[in-house]
């Protein structure tokens, strides 16, 4: 078996990207502009050849990138919670701006250290990397060496 390739393809675009608001796991559903920025990443992809297998966070905006890209590869995604964003809790809905005008030492945090935001203890910082972790495992060892697609909300702190 050769190497396997994992391409991290983020999903298109939503509302709530200007002004930003912490989107985190609002099901917010593409957008025009989304929809047409998944069709250029499959049309992309296809000139990269064949797609073993194409994963995805269960958020509509992610599931809807993967339809789209896997189409064209004959593939059906597969949607795991380990590819979820953020629960923004409070924050969720709001806007950067009311957020860190109400909170500017955490929004500070946030800005700078995401994860040690979002993670309270060391335990906690472990295991979402252990559960990212286990996803990329289960999804390796069930694919050929082949590229896989990923399409997941955007990395914390991006």
């Amino acid at each position: 078996m050769g190497n396997t390739r994992i391409i991290l393809v983020r999903h298109g675009e939503v509302e709530g990207i200007e002004p930003a608001i912490f989107r985190g796991r609002l099901d917010l559903p593409l957008t025009a502009r989304g929809i047409r920025q998944a069709e250029l990443t499959r049309d992309y992809l296809l000139t990269l050849g064949s797609v073993a297998g194409i994963y995805a966070s269960p958020l509509t905006r992610c599931q809807h990138t993967a339809t789209i890209i896997g189409a064209s590869h004959d593939l059906t995604p597969g949607f795991t919670p380990e590819l979820n964003d953020i629960d923004y809790g409070g924050w969720q809905g709001r806007s950067h701006e009311d957020v860190q005008r109400a909170d500017p030492d955490r929004f500070k945090t946030w800005m700078t250290s995401p994860l040690a935001f979002s993670a309270k203890t060391l335990l906690e910082v472990a295991v979402v990397l252990l559960g990212a972790s286990l996803s990329v495992g289960t999804i390796l060892a069930a694919g050929p060496s082949l590229p896989i697609c990923a399409a997941s909300p955007q990395p914390a702190g991006a």
